[in-house]
């Protein structure tokens, strides 16, 4: 087992990638308890225990990060972090008919605290390591392909995103999505390759990883009525933020070992 980076704890987009998906699940199931039009109080209570959960794990991630010291944290209370976000993604799931790409688009979403803070935490990147998290964000990409496919549907939001940002309508809007689950797919295929194939891969996940994150903000200020509801598309951008500095970082650290 190849030990790629023993500074690994120098390298900050991976610490900020982790920090900004437990603030942003935390301000996301803040935001839905007062968003939600059909409120049940036993919903409400489940979310309001997963953002104080969620934000107690933040705060305690951007402590470690302050000093500089992972192993203040008990890789224990990310398996309860992991534990939560696998809960949502399985009833998600359910909901969703049982479609596989909507398990799957959230694999990073699921194992990156754990991940992050175990790379932290050993102060130290493997092969097998980096290999996994090349799976985790291929898993998401090939996840949100299938959808924007649709294969078996698209999304509402994904077609009320792109009509209202792009000023189109929906028929040019589920081209626009077509075209966009093919690269997807082929990037998430491409980051396994050397040369020019992975280059181009990663450079189209960290470009289109980020832009979908923010267009959550632009749509949520054109559509939003009121300051939670906006909260809830900010909350959702901000969580998503790692699916383009994963690739990032990935790309940073392989082009690093090649030369």
């Amino acid at each position: 087992m190849l030990v790629i980076n023993k500074m690994l704890t120098n390298n900050s987009i991976l610490k900020y990638s982790v920090l900004f998906l437990l603030c942003g699940l935390s301000l996301a199931h803040f935001a839905t308890i007062y968003t939600d039009e059909h409120k049940v109080f036993k919903e409400d209570l489940t979310h309001f225990i997963s953002s104080c959960v969620f934000f107690l794990f933040f705060c305690l991630f951007f402590y470690s990060l302050i000093i500089n010291n992972f192993k203040t944290i008990h890789v224990s209370f990310y398996l309860i972090a992991v534990a939560l976000i696998l809960i949502e993604s399985i009833i998600l799931f359910k909901k969703s008919g049982f479609l596989p790409e909507q398990l799957i688009e959230h694999a990073l979403k699921i194992m990156l605290p754990l991940m992050g803070v175990f790379v932290l935490h050993r102060g130290e990147l493997t092969t097998k390591t980096l290999v996994l998290l090349k799976i985790l964000i291929a898993c998401t990409f090939v996840g949100h392909g299938i959808y924007a496919l649709g294969l078996h549907y698209i999304p509402k939001s994904f077609i009320s995103m792109t009509t209202t940002i792009l000023h189109i309508n929906k028929t040019n809007a589920e081209n626009f999505l077509f075209l966009i689950g093919i690269l997807d797919i082929l990037a998430a295929i491409g980051i396994f390759f050397k040369g020019i194939a992975q280059k181009y891969s990663f450079i189209y996940m960290i470009l289109w990883g980020l832009i979908t994150a923010f267009a959550r903000i632009v749509y949520g200020s054109i559509v939003s009525t009121d300051s939670m509801e906006f909260l809830y598309y900010f909350s959702n951008a901000i969580y998503r933020i790692p699916n383009g500095l994963i690739p990032l970082f990935l790309f940073n650290t392989i082009s690093k070992c090649s030369k």
